[in-house]
C-alpha cells in the first residue's frame, strides 16, 4: 500500500513538472530513470489525472473548481469582448499576467481558493491581473475597493 501511495506520488510530480514546462530530460534527471520512461508515462496520464489529489484528500474539489471558474473567469472579462463585463477590464486595459494563460501558473500563484465565500479581487482596481495585484477577498472587502469612474465631460456647461 505504501508503495503504491509512493508511486502515485512520483507519478504526480512527474505529470506536474511536465505541465509546467519541463523538459523530458530535466525531469529523467530528477528522478533518475530514463528518458524515455518519463515521456511513456507523460503520455500514459489520465485526463483527469487532477482527480487524484481530491479522491484522497488533499485538495477539496468545490474550492478547487471555484479557483478554475475564477481563472476562467478573469480570462474572459480581459480577453472576450463579447462577455457582459468586457468595458470594464479589458475595454479599458486590464489584462493578466502572460504566465495565467496556463491555469497550473495561476494555481501556483495564487494558491486553491481558501473559501467559497471568497473571490478574486485585484488590489489595484486600475492594475492588470498580476500576482503582485491579486488576492482572495470577501464580497464587503472587494465592495470598497472600486476602479476610478470616468466621468464625461461636457465643456459647454462647465463656467
Amino acid at each position: 500500500m505504501i508503495k503504491q501511495y509512493m508511486e502515485d506520488e512520483r507519478l504526480e510530480m512527474i505529470w506536474t513538472l511536465n505541465r509546467l514546462g519541463h523538459s523530458y530530460q530535466d525531469i529523467a534527471d530528477v528522478f533518475n530513470m530514463p528518458r524515455a520512461t518519463v515521456y511513456s508515462l507523460v503520455k500514459k496520464r489520465p485526463l483527469n489525472w487532477q482527480t487524484s489529489w481530491i479522491k484522497r484528500g488533499f485538495v477539496n474539489k468545490d474550492l478547487y473548481e471555484a479557483t478554475y471558474n475564477a481563472w476562467c473567469g478573469l480570462r474572459q472579462r480581459c480577453t472576450n469582448s463579447n462577455h457582459k463585463y468586457y468595458h470594464r477590464y479589458g475595454g479599458r486595459g486590464i489584462v493578466f499576467d502572460s504566465r495565467w494563460d496556463k491555469f497550473d501558473n495561476f494555481l501556483l500563484d495564487m494558491g486553491i481558493k481558501p473559501d467559497s465565500k471568497l473571490s478574486l479581487d485585484r488590489i489595484d482596481p486600475d492594475g492588470n491581473y498580476e500576482p503582485d495585484n491579486c488576492r482572495w477577498t470577501d464580497a464587503k472587502t472587494q465592495a470598497v475597493n472600486k476602479g476610478k469612474k470616468k466621468t464625461k465631460c461636457f465643456p459647454g456647461l462647465i463656467k
